[in-house]
């Protein structure tokens, strides 16, 4: 149980124990100048397949359980669907919120 708090103690300040941010910003392609493109295009592929299964057409409401920076909710909003993001951090959800994806 104790090893069980310490990890979402961890979880919920991922944020303020990274010494670095700028990935959030540039999520789900890897930060810096780089890009790895078999990393990105897997990711990419992963989401197309991941939409093409919603069984629910554009307008309606997605979960996004674990949403973190909310990357996959801004995605999902340019795709005309509405977002409920959910995230064990709150300062995850903030940066989300912060980097105003969409608007």
């Amino acid at each position: 149980m104790e090893k069980e708090a310490d990890s979402r103690l961890s979880e919920k300040q991922h944020v303020k124990l990274m010494q670095d941010t700028r990935s959030l910003e540039t999520k789900p392609f890897p930060g810096g100048t780089s890009h790895n493109i078999d990393h990105t295009t897997c990711e990419i592929a992963i989401f197309s397949a991941m939409v093409n299964c919603i069984p629910c057409g554009s307008g309606a409401t997605i979960l996004d359980a674990g949403s973190g920076a909310c990357w996959l909710s801004d995605w999902l909003q340019k795709l005309g669907y509405n977002t409920c993001s959910l995230d064990i951090s709150r300062d995850m959800l903030g940066f989300g919120k912060k980097a105003s994806f969409t608007g």
